[in-house]
């Protein structure tokens, strides 16, 4: 926030926000080693009789 004088008084004048779109725009891209991993590399095996853990609705 720039600060100045006006004789005796002090003047503060606010600063223009940047929005969302011009932020994003400045960003430089993940490098290599901070790329996320695709979905389906995250995904565990499904482990055979394993009961869900939230209650299923049988009447559907």
């Amino acid at each position: 926030m720039p600060i100045h004088r006006d004789d005796d008084q002090s003047i503060l004048k606010p600063v223009k926000r940047k929005d969302l779109l011009e932020v994003l725009a400045e960003l430089q891209p993940l490098a290599e080693e901070d790329q996320f991993p695709e979905i389906d590399d995250m995904l565990l095996p499904e482990r055979q009789g394993r009961q869900p853990t939230f209650p299923v609705d049988t009447n559907r």
